[in-house]
This record gives C-alpha cells, structure tokens and sequence, in this order.
C-alpha cells in the first residue's frame, strides 16, 4: 500500500506500530518523535521513550519548544525516559531478546503505565535501531515480535526508528521485508516531497526518454510485498529495486546527489 505523509500523530491509535527509516536525518527524527509525544500528551497519554540519552535530551528540548514542561510531565510519570542500551542489555541472553526478560522489563513498564493511565500510552522504542546498527538483523525482528506480542496484549501505540538510509542498496524488500512487515506504517524519511523530487529528476537524468514509461509505472503500483503503509517515494524507490534492479543503483546514486544538493541549498 501506498501512503502520503500519515496524519497518524494526532490520532495514534492502540494497535498502530509506526517506523522511521532516518538515516542521517536526525532532525527528522527528533521532530517526528517529539510531535508524536506532544500530540498524545496534549491528550492526556502517557508517554514511554526508549532512547539513547542523546536523542532523549533532543526530545525533551523539543517538547520543552512546544510548550510543554517536560520537569512537570517526568515529575509525574506521565513521560518516562529509559536509556536504549541500557535496557536492551537487560533483555538479551547470547546477543538475542528473551521473551521472558522483555515481559518482565518492558512489559512490566508499559502495564505501570497504563494502569496508571487508562486513556493511553505512546512508546517509542530505538533498541532495535542499536541492533541493527550492530548487524544482528535477526535480533531486530525478535524484538519488534515481541514488541508486537505485547501491543496485542496491553493496547498501546509504539513507533519505532532505524537509522537506515533509504537510499542505500540495503532499502530492499529482500533485505528489510520482514522488518519493514512488521509495522502498520513507515513514515516519510524527509519532509516537503524532497526524495520524490529527487527521484523524478534522477529518472530524467538516467533513463532519459524511458521515464516517463517508468513514472506510469511506479504511479499504478502497489507493493504486494508488505502491508505495511508506504510513503510514495519509500514505495518507489523499492520497486525500483525490485523491477529495474540493472539501474536502480544508478537511479538512486543520482538521486541522492540531487536529494544532498536540494539539502544544502536550503
């Protein structure tokens, strides 16, 4: 399926289990996150951040932009910040989640919290983030199951964030098809259409008369190879990978090139 920039934030639902794909788009994240959180505290959620302590300090000073009196919000557990590494040291055994150490730890946190507050609970969770960013692939999936497992159980919102680049070879469904069908929605790596942009103009330069034959293409597409909700320019750049796989390299290498200039003009 293929999605445009979500209106999830100010109406995540229980159940809803969103990812970011950021790469070195930190501020995309810091902002995506931070509006997540402020949507459901403005609500009356709780909200439970699994963070490194750089991105957690990023979030609070967001949110502290916003309005919100983050001292206030932490003073009354109503905004709960756990340290990434940390936590996901407590939940492995031989470099892998165990389901009973992830019930006791994270799940025993997020029924604190919602049995503190029964009008709802956002978690953002990036322990699966470190573990790709390690190479433990496998690990990842484990842990976003048992994040998944446990949202049917309890009820909550979760979304999670990868520092995976889009644009890189790595972006295959034949790599990151289960990852990414493990989640109701991908969010959009950057914001304003920038990578469609950069992607159509990329078409231009490497398939010259062909684009537009291609651009029907991608327009009439889904991606049967997940369920997960797609931005239009996530979808395509993984159908290119997927059907033109002798250029896509090419295309994307361009692309990125006119994302990059777009970027440092601004």
């Amino acid at each position: 399926m293929i999605s445009p920039m979500p209106p999830l934030f100010s109406g995540a639902h229980s159940g809803e289990h969103l990812v970011h794909f950021y790469g070195t788009e930190e501020s995309a994240l810091i902002e995506s996150v931070s509006a997540y959180f402020a949507a459901g505290l403005e609500r009356g959620e709780f909200a439970l951040a699994v963070a490194t302590p750089a991105h957690a300090s990023a979030f609070v000073a967001h949110l502290e932009s916003k309005g919100l009196d983050t001292k206030e919000l932490t003073d009354a557990g109503r905004l709960v910040l756990l340290d990434a590494a940390a936590t996901l040291s407590r939940l492995l055994v031989d470099n892998y989640p165990d389901r009973v150490r992830f019930d006791n730890v994270v799940g025993g946190t997020i029924r604190r919290l919602l049995e503190q507050n029964p009008a709802g609970l956002r978690a953002y969770d990036e322990m699966v983030g470190l573990l790709w960013q390690q190479s433990n692939c496998p690990a990842a999936i484990r842990l976003e199951q048992l994040w998944d497992g446990l949202q049917k159980a309890a009820h909550f919102s979760l979304f999670c964030a990868y520092p995976i680049d889009v644009f890189h070879e790595s972006f295959d469904t034949g790599v990151l098809g289960a990852l990414i069908s493990a989640h109701s929605h991908l969010l959009p790596a950057a914001r304003n259409g920038d990578i469609q942009h950069a992607l159509d103009r990329a078409l231009d330069d490497v398939m010259g008369a062909q684009a537009p034959a291609i651009r029907d293409q991608l327009a009439g597409h889904g991606h049967g190879a997940t369920d997960c909700s797609l931005p239009a320019a996530e979808a395509s750049i993984l159908w290119l990978r997927s059907n033109l796989a002798d250029r896509a390299g090419d295309i994307l290498s361009r692309a990125r090139e006119h994302y990059a200039g777009n970027r440092s003009a601004l």
